[in-house]
């Protein structure tokens, strides 16, 4: 119920947010980035290439993962490196950071988007940062058995919110899925949640 309510809300945000550009520089960067991802990402990324998936919504997500992309770049010789950002700030400052193979913006977690992506990138491995939990695409990676890991995954167990999402993501993901989680967080949470 929670997914289906999720998807409707942001069904109708959608085409608001593309309204709102006009009266929002913000929102015209967010829009303007995402207008050509697909062909973008197409000519950088896809078969037959392995593909090793990072997101961080921003700059400071982005610094923890520096170490493990740089990591895998060495590991990894012959694949390819994504990096994705939520937002402006870390794509404009880290747009051409030479680790990585491309960076691009996180197309809107719509379930048409997702199918598209991952078809696009089919990536052999995601790795998220802290606070990036989007359902579909979380959902799209499971049912394509794509290996998740959450890295300083955060989670406020006294949240009602925390609540109700952590059934579903426990749900959600069945494939192997890893989260490491900020140790604040660790003393409500057992084994079996990842952490």
């Amino acid at each position: 119920m929670i997914h289906i309510l999720y998807n409707i809300i942001l069904g109708i945000a959608s085409p608001i947010i593309s309204m709102l550009g006009v009266f929002s520089n913000k929102v015209s960067v967010f829009n303007k980035g995402r207008k050509h991802v697909f062909e973008q990402l197409a000519a950088k990324l896809g078969s037959p290439d392995r593909v090793i998936w990072f997101h961080a919504a921003s700059l400071g997500e982005f610094e923890q993962a520096r170490p493990l992309i740089e990591a895998c770049r060495n590991e990894f010789r012959n694949h390819k490196i994504l990096l994705t950002f939520f937002s402006a700030s870390g794509y404009e400052i880290q747009e051409n950071y030479a680790n990585v193979d491309f960076v691009s913006y996180l197309p809107i977690d719509t379930s048409a988007n997702v199918k598209k992506f991952m078809n696009v990138i089919a990536p052999e491995l995601a790795v998220f940062i802290k606070y990036e939990f989007w359902p579909n695409y979380f959902t799209e990676m499971s049912k394509r058995k794509i290996p998740l890991i959450s890295v300083s995954s955060i989670f406020r167990t006294n949240s009602s919110v925390f609540q109700m999402v952590w059934k579903r993501i426990q749900k959600t993901i069945t494939w192997s899925s890893s989260f490491f989680c900020s140790k604040r967080t660790l003393k409500k949470l057992t084994r079996n949640d990842w952490c």
